[in-house]
């Protein structure tokens, strides 16, 4: 979904493709600043579309420009709008050994274990405990840490999963955060125990 979500964005913008020259991202950086007043940099817009390796992932006040910028109130919201309806198709691509490429929250017990794997050889074990809250069981080569608590609105085979927010020790740590690469993104999903 994240990549339907950057290709919304260079509708917005009226952007021919993807942006790949510095002039594109100077271009979308411009645009979205005289449509909304506020301001996302340049190499801002580049490390979300993939262009510059970053181990940073966009705050949440980013990501809720981007939302304002697409015609949402904020961020959550367009992500409910965007996942709106799915959860009922994503039902039918689950197999019978837990694996599928879609998964809305929505579709799971408060209990559910899955087993996300994405590149370079990595896995994160995440526990949902409801409302789009997953407890990170197991991760490997991240910044999030086991015990987090990650808000999470979809997953998809393809895609990085983009989310708001961390609570680490029961506090808001309040930024958006980035799983598995958007290039490559999850190469695995599969519900080990619903």
């Amino acid at each position: 979904m994240l990549q339907q979500t950057l290709i919304q964005i260079c509708k917005t913008a009226k952007l021919a493709g993807m942006p790949e020259t510095h002039k594109d991202f100077l271009t979308l950086s411009e645009d979205i600043a005289d449509t909304l007043g506020e301001n996302v940099s340049c190499s801002t817009l580049k490390r979300i579309f993939g262009k510059v390796k970053s181990t940073s992932t966009p705050s949440m006040s980013v990501l809720n420009i981007l939302g304002r910028y697409l015609g949402y109130s904020d961020w959550h919201s367009y992500q409910d709008y965007l996942y709106n309806g799915v959860s009922e198709l994503i039902d039918f691509s689950i197999k019978d050994d837990g694996s599928c490429e879609y998964l809305c929250p929505d579709n799971l017990r408060i209990g559910a274990i899955l087993e996300i794997k994405y590149e370079p050889e990595c896995v994160a074990r995440l526990h949902y405990i409801g409302n789009n809250l997953f407890r990170v069981l197991a991760i490997t080569d991240s910044k999030l840490m086991v015990g987090d608590i990650l808000d999470i609105r979809s997953f998809q085979v393809g895609s990085a999963i983009m989310g708001g927010n961390i609570i680490r020790n029961g506090e808001s740590i309040g930024v958006g955060f980035r799983l598995a690469s958007i290039k490559g993104g999850i190469c695995n999903l599969r519900i080990m125990q619903s």
